[in-house]
């Protein structure tokens, strides 16, 4: 399998400045990393300059910015993108980041053809489960046909797509598949997090003996917040131990024969083959995709995998067993949002007035003609992208005729009850919801928000489900809310609480201006909480500037909803609410 070449280590990584992540990359190109994966910020995945209002807490927390070609010719300053393979992690905008590493490739000398690389361009994804989309379905399945359409005519792919390839078959490397492998996040656990480097490396394994292409293992830290270098050098090293001490790559199919793998290889066919019989059923994948299946299954198996873990049917060690009576700090990688957003506007500002703004004009009108007919958008892009048109305005050039994809918003029901062995825990809980309701004349009500383009809502749909499932009544708010939006919401239902759900690293921005956008409404008493992907060190930040609760991950569901309960009624025992009554 690997006896002639192994796969390559691909460490996914971005993060603040394009200057900070081109530093990274060169010194674990050094350290023995083969090949590039870039993680982009939530700003530049959904089509928005830095400088946009929108994105005001999360440009540069979750990966890197890139607003133009002179910030990717930055990310990748010394290093020659015709001999290093370059992986980019793009979906939604995908057409202006592809022209961008294109002219940057350009403009250090290298031609379109020597190019390798991926840029996922899997759209479909991200109506499922991350969400940094853009367009609606259909315009954006167009988007990935004009790349396949551009990059054909390079010579290195033309083999591919020739008319003689479906008489070919016979040539497997024109037909083979390769992959990619990414270790799963969710298996990583803030409490006692020494232990994801063990998970991790049971997980490197099983993707190794699967024959991946290539690579990304997680730092043992991801659940607390950005990797830091220690952390990320252990997921880098985990790869080069198993390469070259393990003696894996030595045997040409370690598991050949094994009845187990080979029971499990079928069990796993079997299964997938019946969900790609429903797919069809609907029609395709992009069909079914629009029809919202695939991303209501999601959620409705991580509600149940929640409930399991909750009732302790799933073991997850240190967070539901062996658990440690205390728990060391982790240090964690700190990002400056506001002094990373400083420096993206101001050089978007010098970009705006050094270049030619009158063909910058003419090249975004045809960008915008060419979304309404038939032309490539992605050669356009690379026209607009060497005048120095900026990644939001190509993006707004397609949204004028495309428009914004805004998803429904859809709840599970039951998943999370039905799945939960230990009865009498819930039973618990929702006596309590219940003498609420009886003292208050209504349900507790929590508005589930999701603030940023913080697009990651398997977290917080997995408490909506259990707080519903416990006689919550819960509003959920639509993706991509800013605070002031989310604030109004919050203050129109008329809820007690309000829960942020902070995956991707704006929480120290974010949840401080939705309390202040409360205030000004006059709803200082609507309490307001935050979890998900939360640094320990940073929660004392957070509860001095108004946040009444901080859940990290590990934190069961039932405990939430009572310690909220319990945050209900004291604040209506200060302000002398009719709850105050109630047993709590």
């Amino acid at each position: 399998m690997y006896t002639g070449r192994p796969w390559t280590i691909r460490q996914y990584a971005g993060f603040s400045t394009v200057e900070e992540s081109n530093k990274f990359y060169r010194d674990n190109i050094k350290a023995g990393q083969q090949g590039l994966s870039v993680a982009f910020d939530l700003a530049t995945h959904r089509g928005y300059d830095s400088d946009n209002p929108r994105v005001f807490g999360d440009v540069g927390m979750a990966g890197v910015a890139v607003d133009s070609v002179e910030d990717m010719k930055a990310l990748f300053d010394g290093i020659q993108l015709n001999k290093i393979s370059t992986s980019m992690t793009m979906n939604g905008a995908v057409i202006p980041v592809m022209a961008f590493y294109i002219v940057a490739a350009e403009e250090q000398g290298a031609k379109q053809n020597e190019l390798s690389g991926t840029i996922q361009n899997d759209i479909l994804k991200e109506f499922m489960v991350r969400n940094t989309y853009i367009y609606p379905p259909e315009h954006s399945m167009r988007l990935i046909g004009d790349i396949f359409a551009y990059i054909s005519k390079a010579s290195k792919f033309r083999r591919g797509v020739q008319p003689s390839f479906l008489t070919r078959a016979w040539d497997w490397q024109l037909v083979i598949c390769t992959c990619f492998c990414m270790i799963y996040i969710f298996t990583c656990s803030l409490k006692d997090p020494y232990n994801n480097i063990i998970r991790t490396v049971v997980e490197a394994m099983a993707a190794v003996f699967g024959g991946t292409q290539s690579l990304h293992t997680n730092a043992f830290d991801e659940a607390l917040g950005l990797p830091t270098r220690f952390s990320a050098r252990i997921a880098r090293n985990t790869q080069i131990v198993l390469q070259e001490e393990s003696g894996i790559t030595k045997v040409a199919d370690p598991w050949g024969g094994s009845y187990l793998i080979e029971n499990l290889t079928n069990e796993l066919f079997e299964k997938a083959l019946k969900v790609i019989e429903e797919v069809e059923e609907y029609g395709g994948m992009a069909k079914a995709v629009a029809s919202g299946m695939p991303k209501l299954r999601i959620e409705e198996s991580a509600a149940r995998k929640q409930a399991r873990i909750d009732s302790n049917q799933d073991v997850i060690v240190g967070v539901n067993k062996y658990k440690l009576d205390h728990e060391e700090k982790v240090d964690v990688l700190v990002v400056d949002n506001t002094k990373v957003r400083e420096s993206q506007c101001a050089k978007l500002k010098k970009i705006k007035e050094t270049r030619d703004n009158a063909k910058c004009e003419e090249i975004l009108n045809r960008m915008t003609e060419c979304a309404k007919g038939d032309g490539n958008l992605l050669a356009v892009a690379i026209d607009a992208a060497r005048a120095r048109c900026t990644l939001g305005e190509i993006s707004d050039a397609m949204e004028k005729v495309f428009g914004r994809y805004a998803a429904a918003t859809r709840l599970v029901s039951g998943a999370y009850k039905s799945e939960y062995a230990d009865e009498s825990d819930l039973e618990k809980v929702s006596r309590k919801v219940k003498e609420f309701a009886a003292a208050e004349g209504r349900q507790p009500r929590i508005f589930i928000a999701k603030l940023g383009q913080d697009g990651h809502d398997r977290g917080s749909k997995v408490i909506a489900t259990g707080f519903a499932d416990l006689g919550y009544d819960v509003d959920i708010g639509p993706l991509f809310q800013t605070p002031e939006e989310a604030a109004k919401q919050a203050v129109d239902a008329d809820v007690h609480i309000v829960g942020v759900s902070s995956l991707a690293a704006g929480h120290k921005t974010l949840v401080p201006a939705i309390i202040k956008e409360l205030e000004k409404l006059g709803r200082s008493d609507i309490i307001v909480i935050a979890g998900g992907v939360i640094p320990p060190q940073d929660y004392q930040f957070l509860y001095d500037n108004g946040c009444a609760a901080v859940f990290g991950p590990g934190t069961r569901v039932p405990e939430c909803a009572l310690i909220c309960l319990e945050k209900i009624m004291q604040q209506r025992k200060n302000r002398g609410g009719k709850a105050a009554a109630a047993n709590v």
